[in-house]
């Protein structure tokens, strides 16, 4: 192993990579916030660059505030590796915006091996840092835009949009067991159930099981049970449910799901009407609408009746009012259809 001087210096020619455009100094560059990973180098990395110097240029771009200084997309531990072995100066690649500096930063780490969080994250900066904030796109043709680069189903680019939006405790719990943080259960595997094969475990289910997990609401086991269930059943009514009914009780988690399922669907369809049908005004079906999720059913009964029944009432008056305009027999006719 080579022994490691850190005495600041300048890499010599051997040391730089073959392609970059500048070599510049380690105080004019910081770490940009369209970076996937934010970790400290490893020593075999530190080891590498020391015994053969920058294989790859840092991916850069120019802060827009402040020129001659840049933002590090791909290379931060490149970077501070170079700092704890004493360079005062790297090589960069500039690229000329955001869009360009991920794309280059994206193709230039495949050789890589990526974990599934800086693929989320990755695909959550090309969607929202530079399709929608700096394209001005709309989410879904964001979403479509970076379904178009990559490999992957639209699904599978949604759910990482989706999981990287997760509080960073919650995220702990993605990784594998023996990379997360301490204190952040050693042994419970999420990441099984967000595989494309068992569906996908939205955020709102995910975040709503890990924490009652992190709040010792549910044990390990159950925890997981439960989210590898809301990849096959994602209705987050239903979840609750099943959560808040039946996790202690001698159900099995499936048959809690199928419980809770059949509850969220009587509840909702029990009071439903199709007022589409029934001839009246537009501001009275959205009264009736709102009338129509309340969990009892005899106020909306009697007030739907009252609706059409006051409607009824204002056709027979039109009826009467038009009646010796024309044809008497016909607008008795009409009067007993309406009864």
């Amino acid at each position: 192993m080579t022994q490691i001087d850190n005495a600041p210096r300048e890499p010599k020619n051997s040391e730089l990579p073959d392609s970059y455009d500048e070599i510049v100094h380690i105080d004019d560059l910081k770490r940009d916030h369209l970076n996937v990973r934010n970790a400290d180098p490893s020593p075999t990395l530190i080891q590498d660059i020391c015994e053969m110097g920058f294989v790859n240029a840092l991916i850069t771009r120019e802060d827009p505030q402040n020129t001659r200084e840049y933002f590090i997309t791909d290379g931060w531990q490149r970077y501070q590796s170079a700092c704890e072995l004493g360079f005062t100066h790297v090589p960069i690649t500039i690229c000329d915006d955001k869009n360009q500096a991920t794309r280059y930063a994206e193709s230039h780490s495949r050789g890589k091996e990526w974990d599934d969080i800086a693929d989320y994250n990755q695909d959550y900066i090309r969607i929202k840092k530079v399709f929608i904030e700096e394209g001005g796109m709309k989410k879904k043709e964001a979403i479509d835009k970076r379904t178009e680069e990559r490999e992957v189903t639209r699904e599978t680019v949604k759910k990482n949009f989706e999981i990287a939006q997760l509080p960073p405790n919650v995220k702990e719990l993605l990784k594998d067991p023996n990379e997360r943080e301490n204190g952040f259960h050693d042994r419970w595997d999420v990441k099984g159930c967000l595989s494309k094969n068992n569906g996908s475990l939205n955020k709102e289910n995910a975040h709503f099981i890990a924490k009652r997990y992190i709040n010792n609401d549910l044990s390990e086991n159950d925890a997981f049970k439960f989210g590898l269930r809301s990849t096959k059943n994602p209705d987050m009514d239903v979840l609750r449910q099943a959560l808040e009914k039946y996790t202690y009780d001698d159900l099995s988690v499936k048959e809690a799901f199928g419980k809770a399922k059949n509850e969220v669907a009587n509840k909702r369809t029990s009071s439903k009407f199709n007022v589409g049908m029934i001839n009246l005004p537009e501001e009275d079906k959205k009264i009736l609408s709102r009338y129509i999720s309340h969990k009892y059913q005899q106020p909306i009964r009697k007030y739907f009746n009252q609706l059409v029944r006051e409607e009824k009432d204002k056709m027979l008056k039109q009826i009467d009012k038009d009646k010796y305009l024309t044809d008497e027999w016909t607008f008795e006719d009409m009067r007993q259809r309406m009864k």
